[in-house]
């Protein structure tokens, strides 16, 4: 079979020009499995050199990188420590050249163009923080994210971050009840939205089902609306207000609060789809060092790339490409809308258009894409791809050689990876340092201490059927559930006991099972 083989090796050339290589350097490391064993065995080491590497900055210097004193369910990360995530997504890049740089650029589904430099991106920030401040939120209260993929939300979502607050991202495509669900459960006091949103050449009301799904949530105190899709919509007295009233007269310089560097930032829930949705809980701290791990170490996203991904809010790669891009200084190309729509080579016209270096994707689109006649993605130049990444299901192998001929030319990687809302990220990844196989992962993700086991709890042999377990604890995994400490007990950790017999005791677990694959090292690389 082709998956048994690899088709793409990375070159000595290559590796030299990685983040990766310049990492090892740093820590005196010989080579990435060199950095696998050590994260497994030290993952306080590794958070504290991550952060470091990355110059992640500290208003109060964290005294202890890891304490497990309260067991491993419940670690504190940068003890003592105190940041904010805004600080270093923009504020860091004041005076620097990356402040004229183009942070965003945005293209709906009629053509509209819009370029944001990190300074306007700072900006509109600052003046939507000063906004929401004057409402009367800030430390601790739970703001809703229900819009769609333009510029405003990572303004938005910065805005919330900036005053202390927690960003509560939802899926754009959602109706009155997932909606009314999650502000019921987190207890969210505002509410960030537009008037209307485009999906093929069709206006979405999102403000009348935001409306709707708000009708039972007594929280709810403020709603931002922005003025978007041209749309007439109903405005509630006290309640809600335009985006652009909120912000005039606004300074564009407001102060980012310092927080605890373990203070919640976002509150992401789970899709649902296997009962009641859960609400993890991701901190300051933790969203910046597991996604400078994951994208910007072992994808290796730099600041001279344009990363493209077609996502939403609502599903934790949207959060996870405009933190990642902002800490780095790239620029984040979004869209509005359907990779295919209004016409099928959209994506691959963004590509060519932007000069976009990363692509990211997931399976299922690639499938929709592949029905399209072969002539349209060849009619565009996708030469400026240096990689695409891929995640949010397994891959089939007509799709992923697919994908792999006809975009990468296979001439560059699709960088693979698994993880989940509740891990902040990847567990599996794809990286420039491992060869790759069709459908597969490259390695663990350093730190997080995978392995696949039977139900005894023992590690699988090559070929063995398993379940993914995490060994370690990470500076990505979830605080908790909101409000709901039990319940994330019951999901994660019990059950791994049950699962492991004992061997396991304390180790969370995904619900992937996966197949071990021949492994380099003791634990199984899972394919």
């Amino acid at each position: 079979m082709t998956r048994d083989r690899f088709v793409w090796q990375p070159t000595p050339g290559l590796l030299e020009k990685t983040t990766m290589t310049a990492f090892l350097r740093a820590q005196g490391l010989v080579d990435f499995n060199a950095l696998l064993e050590r994260a497994d065995r030290e993952p306080q080491w590794l958070w504290d050199a991550v952060l470091k590497f990355f110059d992640i900055r500290f208003e109060t210097p964290y005294t202890q990188v890891l304490d497990a004193s309260r067991g491993i369910e419940w670690p504190r990360w940068c003890v003592g420590g105190e940041t904010n995530l805004v600080k270093n997504c923009l504020d860091r890049h004041q005076d620097t050249g990356t402040w004229s740089r183009t942070a965003i650029i945005w293209e709906g589904e009629n053509g509209e163009e819009r370029r944001w430099t990190y300074q306007r991106l700072e900006a509109e920030t600052s003046r939507l923080a000063s906004g929401l401040r004057a409402r009367g939120l800030g430390r601790g209260d739970v703001v809703a994210l229900y819009m769609p993929m333009v510029p405003e939300v990572a303004a938005a979502f910065f805005a919330i971050a900036k005053i202390g607050a927690i960003a509560m991202p939802l899926f754009s495509g959602f109706g009155p009840r997932p909606i009314f669900d999650r502000l019921r459960d987190s207890g969210a006091k505002a509410a960030i939205t537009v008037d209307s949103g485009w999906r093929r050449g069709k206006r979405a009301a999102m403000k009348a089902t935001l409306d709707e799904a708000a009708a039972a949530a007594p929280a709810l105190r403020t709603v931002v609306v922005l003025e978007h899709g041209g749309g007439d919509t109903a405005m509630r007295p006290g309640r809600d207000v335009w985006w652009a009233d909120l912000v005039t007269n606004q300074s564009g310089t407001a102060p980012a609060t310092t927080m605890p560097a373990e203070a919640p930032v976002m509150l992401m829930y789970t899709s649902g789809t296997t009962g009641r949705a859960k609400g993890t809980i991701h901190t300051h701290c933790g969203a910046m060092a597991k996604n400078l791990l994951d994208v910007s170490l072992c994808l290796d996203l730099k600041a001279e790339d344009r990363l493209m991904w077609l996502s939403d809010m609502g599903w934790v790669a949207g959060p996870k490409i405009i933190i990642t891009a902002a800490l780095m200084g790239a620029t984040l190309v979004i869209a509005e809308g359907a990779p295919d729509y209004p016409d099928p080579g959209r994506q691959w016209r963004l590509v060519e258009k932007h000069r976009v270096t990363m692509l990211g994707t997931v399976p299922t689109a690639v499938r929709q894409l592949m029905r399209q006649h072969p002539d349209v993605v060849g009619a565009f130049d996708l030469g400026s791809l240096r990689a695409t990444i891929s995640s949010g299901e397994p891959w089939d192998e007509e799709a992923w050689l697919w994908f792999f001929e006809r975009v990468c030319q296979r001439r560059i990687p699709i960088l693979n990876f698994g993880g989940g809302t509740e891990c902040g990220g990847a567990n599996l990844i794809g990286s420039f340092h491992r060869p790759l196989k069709p459908c597969a992962f490259g390695s663990p993700v350093p730190g997080a201490g995978a392995d696949i086991v039977d139900t005894a709890g023992r590690p699988c042999p090559p070929g063995q059927m398993g379940e993914l377990i995490l060994r370690a604890p990470s500076i990505g995994l979830t605080r908790g559930l909101w409000r709901d400490p039990e319940r994330y007990l019951e999901s994660y950790w019990r059950r791994a006991t049950r699962t492991a017999s004992g061997i396991c005791s304390g180790a969370p677990t995904t619900p992937s099972s996966l197949r071990a694959n021949a492994p380099a090292r003791p634990r199984s690389r899972p394919s």
